[in-house]
């Protein structure tokens, strides 16, 4: 069963098995007793890989889906890297009931232009104490490799406020002076 649904899988991907073997289905079934992050090159362009607990396969030729700045206007959806985002001022809310697909800020205390972008080399995001990687932090939340390019992140001139979905910074909260709230929300 697990050499069909492997076949069915190059299948869904490339189109056809031509170019592969039984040797090709054996090494990617061996990269289950390998570490985390192993990767093997097979035919036609495709690859297998372990990202901790999981298996995947897919094209080298996949372009990462990396897309261009776009300024987030308040009041206005727009789409980025397979999301729907918009920011808009609301007036009150319950911390309590927050969905996960919700973040609130302080204007007051945002510089703007608010601009959704992917992540950089080098990217920090200012925690309790200090700052953080935003590389360890993707390996701390065990988010795969191959997901990692096309993460957006939520910054304005000061630098990151929201990797989107997963952490926001340590800064621009929402406190009793604050009189102007801003909510930001996101869709797959």
């Amino acid at each position: 069963i697990r050499n069909r649904l492997i076949m069915e899988v190059i299948v869904m991907i490339k189109g056809d098995f031509t170019g592969f073997a039984a040797k090709h289905i054996d090494t990617i079934l061996n990269l289950k007793d390998k570490c985390s992050g192993k990767k093997i090159l097979l035919p036609k362009g495709t690859y297998a890989q372990k990202i901790y607990d999981k298996l995947f396969i897919g094209t080298t030729k996949d372009v990462h889906q990396t897309t261009q700045n776009q300024i987030l206007k308040i009041g206005k959806e727009i789409c980025f890297n397979n999301l729907k985002i918009k920011a808009d001022f609301i007036d009150h809310f319950d911390l309590k009931q927050r969905p996960d697909n919700i973040e609130f800020f302080d204007f007051e205390q945002i510089c703007l232009p608010l601009v959704l972008r992917n992540r950089k080399p080098g990217d920090r995001i200012k925690i309790m104490h200090g700052t953080k990687c935003i590389k360890k932090l993707l390996i701390d939340a065990k988010v795969p490799v191959n997901k990692r390019d096309n993460l957006c992140i939520l910054s304005d001139r000061d630098g990151i406020l929201w990797v989107v979905g997963l952490r926001r910074a340590y800064r621009a909260f929402i406190n009793n002076n604050t009189k102007k709230i801003l909510r930001v929300v996101y869709e797959n």
